[in-house]
Order: structure tokens, then C-alpha cells, then sequence
């Protein structure tokens, strides 16, 4: 029933409860959570709960925020995943959430190679673990970039207007073709 994100530094391990408010994380007095890394800026990254899932943001940073070694400027943060600001780790402790929220912050991989996940008390197949997978991204609205291991928001996009059918006019007859009909009987097609 909640989320907490366990953040080492040095020789000190903070565990910070998130919610949905940004919790801000940096050497200055002004970040709600102050460390004691060297490399991280004054107020270096935030950290929020949102639709299950957690967002991690840089607040332009002098050396960056990092998510397994890819610079970022926002996005969600899963289980096992690691944040590095400035010489300070970051990770998400998945001991204390639920179902729904262990689901939201499970990248798809980790849920198709996973051989046991338990629902309700019960293993599920790998099936249940692909469709919740793909439930949980598809409920998100998001899709990954494998490109640059970051995860974007999915762009809408609009079903194209349908082709008007055109309804085609019987070919007309000539004055002659016409009389011809009407002496030579039905029209053999």
C-alpha cells in the first residue's frame, strides 16, 4: 500500500514514503531530501507518485540524472531500476507495495521473464503476466522507445476520415441506342 525509494548515500541509506506530491532531492537546504553527494546541484532531481507509477525528473541538473546509465530529463522508474544523482543510487523498494502498484512499476520485460508471479496468493502462467503487462501499458497511455530505454507518452492518433463511397450513374443511352432497345427485347449483360 505504498512506495518507497530507498537512496544511497555514502554511508547513509534514506527511505523516503512517495506520494503524489514531488519530493525534490539535492545538496541545497532547499531540496526536501538534502545529501551529501559532492556531484549532485543544489536541487538535482524530483521524485512523484503518479497513476501508480513513479516519475523521476531532473530540475536541470549540472551533471545530470541517470536511470541505468541513461541520461534523463523525465521518466518513470521501475523495479530494479537505479538512479544515480550525483554519487548517490536510488532505487524503488518493492516490499511494500500492493498488486496494483508492484504492476504499474514492473517493466514488461521483467514481467515475461519472470517465471513466478504471485496474484492473490497464486502463481500465474507467463500468459497472465504478458496481458498484465500489456493491460498496464495500454491503461497507461505510454509506450517504450527501445531506441533510448526511456519510456514516452503515446501520441493519439486520429483514425482517417472514411472514403466516401461514390455511387456511380447508369450509363445513358443515345436516342438510337434506346430505340434499338426497345425493338431488339432485354438487355443481355
Amino acid at each position: 500500500m505504498a512506495i518507497y525509494l530507498v537512496i544511497s548515500d555514502m554511508d547513509t541509506k534514506h527511505v523516503l514514503l512517495l506520494g503524489d506530491r514531488s519530493i525534490s532531492v539535492g545538496r541545497s537546504s532547499k531540496a526536501r531530501l538534502k545529501i551529501a553527494s559532492t556531484t549532485a546541484s543544489g536541487v538535482h532531481c524530483s521524485f512523484k507518485v503518479k497513476d501508480h507509477k513513479v516519475v523521476v525528473k531532473d530540475l536541470n541538473s549540472k551533471n545530470g540524472t541517470f536511470i541505468n546509465g541513461y541520461k534523463i530529463s523525465e521518466s518513470y522508474l521501475y523495479i530494479g531500476d537505479k538512479v544515480k544523482i550525483g554519487n548517490a543510487y536510488a532505487q524503488l523498494d518493492s516490499k511494500e507495495m500492493n498488486q496494483i502498484e508492484r504492476a504499474a512499476n514492473t517493466r514488461v520485460e521483467q514481467a515475461v521473464k519472470a517465471n513466478e508471479v504471485e496474484i492473490g496468493g497464486n502463481q500465474a502462467s507467463r500468459s497472465v503476466k504478458m496481458l498484465t503487462a500489456i493491460h498496464n501499458l495500454e491503461t497507461a497511455n505510454i509506450q517504450v522507445d527501445k531506441k533510448e530505454e526511456r519510456v514516452v507518452k503515446k501520441k493519439k492518433t486520429k483514425k482517417p476520415a472514411p472514403k466516401p463511397k461514390i455511387k456511380q450513374k447508369p450509363k445513358k443511352k443515345g436516342l438510337f441506342a434506346w430505340l434499338a432497345g426497345l425493338f431488339s427485347g432485354p438487355d443481355e449483360d
